[in-house]
């Protein structure tokens, strides 16, 4: 799942249920797990670049 374009937390968390519940109906479902990673990576781009933008530096 393509997810580089979406800033929105709440959306990044509503697509991360679906994909876990994708996951749950269907344990070998390798795309399933695919999503869960990259929207988890996603995630953690979108919370670094909040922090940047609010406190104007980088985590260290």
């Amino acid at each position: 799942m393509y997810v580089d374009d979406v800033d929105d937390l709440d959306e990044l968390h509503d697509l991360l249920a679906e994909a876990h519940d994708r996951l749950l109906a269907n344990p070998g479902n390798e795309q399933a797990q695919w999503d869960i990673e990259d929207i988890e990576n996603r995630l953690e781009q979108v919370k670094t670049e909040d922090v940047v933008q609010a406190t104007g530096c980088e985590e260290i």
